[in-house]
């Protein structure tokens, strides 16, 4: 998943830092802020636009919608999956924050998230009080959930494959690329791991690629129980971990 930005970086430079995240190969940002500014979302929505990737507000429905977001990422003290669904529509991208209750997260599968995001997967500046979630979680995922698997929570150039090849379809980074000393090159070397299958050793995953420049499954329908069960038939290319139907 293409950078998770908005927190750390002062309004004056997130969108040149978000820019180089998603010439790095990002093909998801998501908006992390207290307070979204309606016109910084604009904004990154339409960078986004540029480089053909999604844009994701955090927590906040409203500001999703007013700015033709491509969806929302909902915490778990935030609006309902029903409640997000009914404001923005069948073909927005809902995300559910799931920490490492996988019976949680296909709770949410069934109430029509489109990804589950597990974290913290490291200690992580920007998630400091959240508690840690063991890659053994989303190895565990892989096997119950259908929707896409979103790991989270101090993920960088140098321990992403160990979480790629645990199974996650997407990998959510901040500090990881916008605290580098060369986000781009910072967030290539994070798109990397999706151009080639996860180790052989671990469950082979229900996309082939997930969040940074993959190849995804297409899901056919918001429905869980309606989606596109795995099949040997070659898959079409996409650049995004969570296409719309």
């Amino acid at each position: 998943m293409g950078g998770v930005g908005g927190g750390n970086p002062c309004i004056h430079s997130l969108p040149d830092l978000c820019e180089k995240a998603l010439r790095g190969g990002a093909t998801v940002l998501q908006y992390r802020s207290d307070q979204p500014n309606l016109q910084t979302a604009k904004i990154l929505r339409e960078l986004c636009r540029k480089y053909n990737a999604m844009f994701i507000i955090n927590n906040d429905p409203q500001t999703a919608k007013k700015s033709n977001a491509d969806g929302v990422h909902l915490g778990a003290t935030d609006a309902t999956v029903s409640e997000a669904r009914a404001l923005l529509g069948k073909n927005a991208i809902i995300g559910a924050t799931c920490g490492s209750d996988t019976n949680l997260a296909r709770q949410r599968e069934a109430e029509g998230a489109d990804y589950c995001a597990f974290g913290a997967i490291f200690p992580s500046p920007t998630k400091p009080t959240v508690p840690p979630c063991p890659l053994a979680t989303l190895t565990a995922a892989k096997k119950i959930l259908r929707v896409p698997i979103v790991a989270v929570g101090g993920i960088t150039p140098q321990n992403a494959a160990t979480v790629r090849n645990a199974g996650a379809d997407a990998l959510a980074t901040a500090t990881g690329v916008f605290s580098a000393p060369n986000p781009e090159e910072s967030a290539k070397k994070i798109a990397s791991l999706f151009n080639t299958p996860p180790s052989p050793h671990q469950p082979p995953p229900i996309s082939d690629g997930g969040g940074w420049g993959g190849k995804s499954r297409k899901i056919a329908n918001k429905s869980p129980h309606q989606r596109v069960p795995p099949t040997n038939k070659k898959k079409q290319k996409n650049p995004h971990p969570f296409p719309h139907s």
